[in-house]
């Protein structure tokens, strides 16, 4: 039995306001986010959707609205942004975080977007998970303490000044500041998590003065 129209158009807007357009969103979420749906009804006003490519399927649970250019071409979604989906933040709650090259990456220390990623989320049960996307190869490892953006923040912060002695120009500042939303953390909130790395991260810690900068 086809879906109908108006039903299949009220979903897609929800859709759109609730996970975004080129985003993923997983199916289980459908049934999550709006009760009133029975299973049935989401799955068969999904799948009409996805008759008409107003939704595509990345894989079995993973969905998205396609974003289309100007010219019409169609833009795929980018599996990175699945990862980030999965395990780290859904745009609202953050349950996880990069360490190592990303984040050099992602404040503009490297050019280049490392496929070797490293994330610590609350979203496993095993100790570590190897998962691979298309070309990335991400080690994902579970976290020992519920994940807080000031977790985060901190765990990420010493991790790039971890791997980088360079100095940390009004640029990378500025893109540290985007990727560290509400940063708010003093050096001796920092300092609980820096027995787990060298002293020579501490000192360009306490070298930086990042922490109070930042703020």
């Amino acid at each position: 039995m086809s879906a109908d129209k108006t039903e299949k158009n009220v979903l897609l807007e929800k859709l759109a306001t609730t996970f975004g357009v080129g985003k993923p969103f997983f199916i289980s979420e459908v049934y999550e986010t709006w009760p009133d749906y029975s299973q049935l009804a989401a799955s068969n006003l999904l799948f009409s959707l996805l008759d008409e490519n107003l939704v595509k399927r990345y894989d079995s649970q993973t969905f998205y609205i396609p974003k289309t250019l100007p010219s019409g071409e169609t833009i795929n979604l980018d599996p990175y942004s699945i990862l980030e989906r999965r395990y780290v933040t859904d745009g609202k709650n953050i349950y996880g975080y990069f360490l190592g090259e990303q984040l050099l990456y992602l404040v503009g220390i490297i050019k280049t977007q490392p496929t070797k990623l490293i994330i610590v989320s609350d979203r496993i049960q095993s100790r570590t998970r190897p998962v691979s996307f298309e070309k990335y190869l991400c080690t994902v490892h579970r976290s020992k303490h519920k994940t807080t953006q000031d977790l985060a923040n901190a765990h990420m912060v010493l991790s790039i000044l971890d791997q980088y002695d360079g100095p940390l120009t009004p640029e990378i500042k500025e893109k540290m500041t985007e990727l560290f939303k509400g940063l708010d953390l003093k050096i001796a909130e920092l300092e609980k998590f820096l027995t787990r790395f060298p002293t020579s991260t501490h000192q360009r810690l306490l070298d930086s003065g990042l922490s109070i900068e930042l703020q």
